[in-house]
């Protein structure tokens, strides 16, 4: 996280922009804390299939991750991230299909969510040319302001 934010920060300097980010299933949730710490860097966060409740049963590979990671999704430091990240608005793209992410998880995140609801897999949210379609269109939108007031959800298709 510390080499992400410091990526965002070098991007919103070099570009004099706020950056866009895209992230995919733990990406997204990643990308919405990196926002959360930095919300005058990010202009805006499209997640796809991203478990933005943290909850780690919402995912088949949340112990892989813990695993791998040394680290169970529970601990005091992930809380704190995850705080941090529900400030920050997010267009979560999700699918009831998706196999991997419980499509709950994706259209119900804390804070601020733009939900939109399409027919994939989680493997096929990246490759999908409709998809890839609509993350552009949210990608193109305006930039969201820095403090924006967490309003809640409601999936939309």
């Amino acid at each position: 996280m510390r080499r992400l934010s410091l990526r965002v920060r070098a991007l919103a300097r070099r570009t004099r922009q706020r950056v866009r980010i895209v992230g995919w299933s733990l990406g997204g949730l990643m990308a919405r804390v990196i926002a959360g710490r930095l919300p005058h860097q990010v202009g805006r966060i499209v997640a796809l299939g991203s478990p933005l409740t943290a909850d780690p049963d919402a995912s088949h590979l949340s112990r892989v991750y813990a695993w791998l990671g040394g680290t169970p999704l529970q601990t005091r430091n992930m809380k704190a991230m995850l705080r941090d990240g529900a400030r920050a608005p997010v267009t979560s793209i999700f699918s009831r299909k998706d196999g991997v992410v419980a499509w709950e998880a994706s259209a119900e995140g804390p804070g601020t969510c733009r939900c939109l609801e399409v027919d994939a897999s989680h493997l096929s949210l990246i490759i999908d040319p409709q998809v890839l379609d609509l993350v552009a269109r949210e990608v193109a939108r305006d930039p969201i302001p820095p403090h924006a007031t967490p309003t809640g959800s409601s999936p939309q298709r």
